[in-house]
């Protein structure tokens, strides 16, 4: 795992700039919640937003599994309208190979599908 992706482990600095955010102008919110493990929950304070809600870590070669991507979404949805919440990477895929960049965008759409045909 890339260290730069996993270096935060303080993501309290959301409880004073999410409620910002929430009262702004500005309509979408991307939050990257694969590689940090920050609660989903988070998001709650968005509600009326869209959040592009980050459910495949960038940070590893390892390519996540459809249904693992679909069980992120699925947490989110606790917390947001589903016709609010985007489902994205965490972040740019640059850093990537090929094969685990590719890998990644087939297990983000297929997560999403499975979600949209069975939330």
């Amino acid at each position: 795992m890339k260290r730069w992706k996993t270096a935060n482990t303080d993501w309290s600095h959301y409880e004073d700039t999410l409620p910002l955010l929430a009262t702004s102008s500005i309509d979408q919110v991307s939050i990257e919640t694969a590689a940090s493990g920050v609660d989903v929950s988070v998001i709650e304070t968005l509600r009326g937003k869209d959040v592009l809600l980050g459910v495949v870590d960038v940070g590893t070669e390892t390519v996540e599994s459809a249904e693992t991507v679909a069980g992120r979404l699925r947490a989110a949805l606790r917390y947001i309208d589903p016709g609010h919440l985007f489902a994205c990477t965490d972040c740019g895929m640059m850093p990537l190979s090929r094969r685990a960049a590719e890998g990644k965008l087939r297990a983000l759409a297929g997560g999403a599908a499975l979600v949209n045909t069975n939330p």
